[in-house]
This record gives C-alpha cells, sequence and structure tokens, in this order.
C-alpha cells in the first residue's frame, strides 16, 4: 500500500532535497505573508484557506513548481516572464525563483482580501 500523505510536511518530505528546500521556502513565505491562512493537503498538495476559502497552493511538478490561486490584474505585468494561466503560475527548476515576487503577490491578495476588496 503507497505512503499515504497526512500533512504538508510528509508532502515536502517525499521529495529530493533541492524540491524540499524550494517547497520549504515557499512554505515558509506564504505563512509569513499571511499568517490567518489555514494549511491543509487538498488534491495532494499544500494548500492554504482564509476564512474557509481557497487563497493559494503550490506543488511540485517534473520540471516546475506550480503556484496557484487567482492572479490579481496588478501583477499580470509582473509575471510576463513566468508560464501563467489564470489560475496559476509555473516556476521552472532550472530558473531562480523568484521568492520576493510571490511574497508580494501573497501579501496583496491577502492584504485586499482582509479589506474586502477581494472576495
Amino acid at each position: 500500500m503507497p505512503y499515504k500523505l497526512n500533512t504538508v510536511d510528509d508532502y515536502i518530505e517525499q521529495y529530493p532535497q533541492d524540491i524540499k528546500e524550494i517547497l520549504d521556502r515557499i512554505r515558509v513565505l506564504v505563512k509569513k505573508a499571511a499568517p490567518q491562512t489555514e494549511e491543509l493537503l487538498k488534491y495532494g498538495m499544500p494548500a492554504y484557506y482564509l476564512f474557509g476559502k481557497p487563497f493559494v497552493s503550490f506543488g511540485a511538478q517534473k520540471k516546475h513548481v506550480g503556484f496557484y490561486g487567482k492572479i490579481p490584474e496588478t501583477f499580470v505585468s509582473k509575471l510576463e516572464n513566468y508560464k501563467c494561466t489564470k489560475g496559476g503560475i509555473q516556476l521552472q527548476y532550472n530558473e531562480p525563483i523568484p521568492y520576493k515576487l510571490i511574497t508580494e503577490l501573497v501579501k496583496y491578495k491577502y492584504n485586499e482580501i482582509l479589506k474586502g476588496n477581494i472576495k
């Protein structure tokens, strides 16, 4: 029987060290930038909920980390160098991970939700 993932720690622990470091750093920055979020495993990957609603999530893929959540219009131009969809960003392992930009995005979304500007 395959090992069942129960926690975000379990999820991160299953990857090689270089991927673990990326995932853990994203985890820490989300928790720091959005302290009221609840950390869960949803659809087999780390997910953060705010006031019972999905906020952001992330997951390791073969060639990239997917960072998921609706991207505010304000960030579209800042993300033009990354492959983006309406609901996420692909952060390639062979390129520097834009931790500062991810932090900025998470803080922006978090503050806008707290102000009631994003539902």
